[in-house]
């Protein structure tokens, strides 16, 4: 299903949409993913739906394993312009706790052309999961990435630290 960009403005009180998503929430315990996602559909066509209600909605078909679902609600999600990092994060998290680097990768490149910057959270677990899977290298290039856009912090200073550290690289990581 694809979602026409008939949205509530971005300044929506967070009581209304926390609401939403309670009942997102409640409906898919109830019921099912698919039924949470119904919901988003009926919410996006009564005007609605906001960006954290796809946020919320992801997550729900992550925890739920329909990983494809998922991506393809972000995606619809960035092309009513309401994606944010936090839309995404349960795909990336995803795939870092199974280890699925190949597909990390491929949710990482299509963010980027889709124009959504990946959150600080997600940021640190990838420069970890790269350090446990032996690719120090990657998880540099991916805070060098966060330093030149301008958005590295110390989470992220600190997963290349704990990196260095397990590699049995004290010096480089007194060095960050």
């Amino acid at each position: 299903t694809h979602y026409a960009a008939r949205v509530v403005p971005v300044n929506t009180p967070a009581v209304v949409w926390r609401e939403i998503n309670r009942d997102l929430v409640s409906v898919a315990e109830r019921g099912s993913a698919e039924d949470a996602v119904e919901l988003l559909a009926h919410l996006v066509e009564q005007g609605r739906a906001v960006s954290q209600n796809f946020n919320q909605v992801v997550s729900i078909l992550v925890d739920a394993d329909n990983g494809d679902m998922a991506l393809q609600l972000a995606e619809d999600a960035a092309a009513c312009n309401l994606a944010t990092g936090a839309t995404f994060r349960p795909l990336l998290l995803d795939c870092c706790r199974r280890n699925a680097l190949g597909e990390l990768g491929h949710i990482r490149s299509l963010m980027k052309s889709l124009g959504v910057q990946t959150d600080s959270h997600a940021v640190a677990q990838m420069i970890t999961t790269h350090f446990r899977n032996r690719q120090a290298f990657v998880a540099e290039a991916l805070l060098e990435e966060q330093e030149l856009a301008g958005t590295a912090n110390i989470f992220m200073y600190n997963a290349l630290m704990r990196g260095y550290s397990k590699a049995g690289l004290p010096s480089k990581a007194l060095s960050v």
